[in-house]
């Protein structure tokens, strides 16, 4: 045996083979437990209303003066406008 070649028994094959279906059985686990994540989050989707939230007035008067002063000479202060919404 050289050693650029790897000698395959029987042995390293069936542990190449195991890894393999260990492999797949930590994937298939994962693809699981991410679809019963999302599906438990889907209920959720839409359950606030715009009004339920504190203007970006309301915190740059009361609590977050100095970020909120920043944020509003930025150009993403005007990046979520709905025309629709009157604030």
């Amino acid at each position: 045996m050289t050693a650029g070649n790897v000698e395959s028994t029987p042995a390293s094959k069936g542990r190449r083979m195991w890894r393999r279906a260990a492999g797949c059985l930590l994937l298939a686990a994962w693809l699981c437990v991410a679809l019963a994540v999302m599906e438990a989050q889907a209920g959720h989707e839409g359950s606030f209303a715009y009004k339920d939230f504190s203007t970006p007035e309301y915190c740059g008067t009361s609590c977050h003066i100095d970020i909120y002063q920043q944020w509003r000479q930025a150009m993403m202060s005007q990046a979520y406008i709905w025309p629709g919404i009157s604030r």
